[in-house]
């Protein structure tokens, strides 16, 4: 009886128990309950409780002290008056990690040392400047150090978690918010990218912006190996709880780069999902991806029978240098009704553009990146401008007033720049072609002149015998792997033009052509890269 009764017993905690597990199915596949959300990495830094591994720690600014303080003027023989400030932080712990940090931020002490004794001797010098901020989250202690001259400046940027005493990396702190490095690189190239554009492209005058080498600089921070080693760059979490890094700027003056400290935004694309449509051209953006795609008509057949290789009908290609949020897209005409191109206009209202004429010729369809003087721009219209006794048609930008810019003068500037940094310099390289009975070895120098002409000469290296090819070049656009141009050339004596294609170049410090279409003119393969450097003598 006691056993039967014992028996019920248990099937009653079996038949509860079983219950109870449904529900709780139930619940987690969100009947009548939620899924618990997976967090954003800015959800993450606004909690510090999170990256933390000592809840409930405090932050005490008595653990940081200073190895080196002092400042003052000093005038050497000549009667010049010069201030000095020395600063150098020190993590207050005896761990292995705070000692290695410690040496580390102590580095420039010698530096100190050298402008002491030239400031003791009179010696006129131009002394580094030292300071530093510290800046808590949760358990992990943030020092940023700067340094400065008249002539450049450094960052040198630690991390020490008081609860684990060990150094955090950049790798892992990124790791903890989520963030993949395609995802780093993506964001910290849009910051330097709105950085360079803010100080460089919105105030350049349209006559200067392309022959100071201010293209071939964007394009290099668009340029995937510009950020190879990015994934290492000094990053820190500020009192704000905001992600910030020190990224890399190039410029035309002093070393040719500098550092700048800037915010990086990890969240998803802001800017919204786009389609337009003008005749039988479509352009679609979604999630940051820009397509075009044709449709036959009247107009199609119109355009597509001036050119040799005319696209396919319904294909869908992809634009390539889109990296910006975008609020608006427009397909207009400059000129005439045969020239298409395509306008995008960023959330921060600057304008690109995609030449859509010149990209059905090749095969190949990317962006300008941004056209000077277009910065703040609300707006995108088309128009029809009177001149000289007759009319062409363009694509405006509208400014919050309502005030008009045309575009059209500064698209075709764009397209016929002078690139001085690349130009009258003589650029060599070695290529060894694979044959069926083996290989051999051409080598090729290359010149673009600032005429817009081009010249490769090829040398058979086991025979001596040279070819030359003539040619031009225009430049298309920006993308990931350089300044884009289209170019075509042909064999010297020759009257018909044989090779023609789409190259990125980036200057990294030599010459790295990335075949795009077309013509594969140093038997890289498409997407493959030839490296250049620059021939003396």
């Amino acid at each position: 009886m006691q056993q039967r009764n014992r028996n019920k017993l248990t099937r009653t905690a079996q038949m509860l128990l079983l219950l109870l597990l449904l529900l709780l199915l139930f619940a987690l596949c969100g009947c009548g309950g939620q899924e618990a959300e997976s967090q954003t990495p800015e959800d993450i830094l606004q909690t510090a409780e999170t990256m933390s591994e000592k809840p409930g720690f405090l932050p005490d600014d008595s653990l940081i002290t200073e190895l080196y303080s002092e400042e003052g003027t000093y005038e050497d023989a000549y009667g010049t008056q010069i201030e000095y400030s020395w600063h150098l932080p020190q993590i207050v712990d005896d761990s292995k990690a705070a000692r290695e940090l410690n040496a580390r931020l102590a580095a420039d002490e010698a530096q100190i040392q050298s402008d002491k004794k030239s400031m003791q001797k009179k010696e006129y010098v131009i002394p580094s400047q030292y300071s530093w901020e510290r800046y808590w989250h949760g358990s992990r202690l943030f020092l940023k150090l700067s340094s400065e001259s008249g002539l450049w400046n450094d960052y040198t940027i630690v991390c020490y978690d008081f609860a684990t005493q060990k150094e955090v990396t950049p790798s892992e702190i990124l790791a903890e918010l989520g963030v993949t490095e395609q995802t780093w690189r993506a964001a910290a190239k849009k910051a330097a990218l709105h950085y360079f554009d803010k100080f460089c492209t919105d105030k350049i005058k349209r006559r200067n912006y392309y022959n100071d080498g201010h293209v071939i600089m964007r394009a290099r921070l668009l340029s995937d190996s510009y950020w190879d080693d990015e994934m290492q760059t000094d990053i820190y979490i500020n009192d704000k709880n905001e992600l910030r890094a020190i990224l890399d700027i190039p410029t035309m003056a002093g070393a040719g780069h500098y550092y700048a400290d800037l915010p990086i935004d990890l969240d998803a694309s802001k800017g919204r999902n786009l389609t337009v449509t003008e005749s039988f051209i479509t352009a679609e953006l979604r999630d940051g991806k820009l397509s075009l795609t044709f449709t036959q008509n009247e107009d199609s057949e119109l355009v597509f029978g001036a050119i040799k290789n005319p696209p396919e009908y319904g294909k869908t290609y992809p634009v390539d240098g889109i990296c910006d949020d975008y609020q608006q897209m427009l397909i207009g005409y400059l000129g005439n009704n045969i020239n298409p191109y395509l306008f995008l206009l960023t959330l921060d209202g600057r304008v690109e553009v995609v030449d859509i004429t010149s990209g059905m010729q090749y095969g190949y369809y990317c962006s300008t990146g941004p056209l000077p003087k277009t910065v703040k721009k609300t707006g995108l219209g088309m128009g029809t401008v009177s001149e000289g006794g007759g009319a062409y048609q363009t694509v405006y930008a509208l400014n919050s007033k309502g005030k008009k810019k045309d575009l059209a003068s500064s698209v075709f500037a764009m397209q016929n720049a002078v690139l001085l940094s690349m130009t009258g310099r003589d650029w060599h390289t070695k290529v060894t072609h694979k044959t069926e009975g083996g290989s051999y070895t051409d080598d090729y120098w290359m010149e673009f002149s600032d005429d817009h002409s081009l010249c490769i000469q090829s040398a058979f290296a086991e025979g001596g015998l040279t070819t030359t090819y003539n040619g031009s070049y225009d430049i298309l656009g920006m993308t990931e792997d350089g300044l884009v141009l289209i170019w075509n050339a042909k064999e010297k004596g020759k009257k018909k033009t044989r090779y023609r294609g789409v190259w990125a170049v980036a200057q990294l410090p030599g010459l790295t052509v990335t075949c795009k279409a077309g013509t594969d003119f140093f038997d890289a393969g498409e997407g493959g890269q030839t490296i250049f450097e620059e021939s003396f003598g």
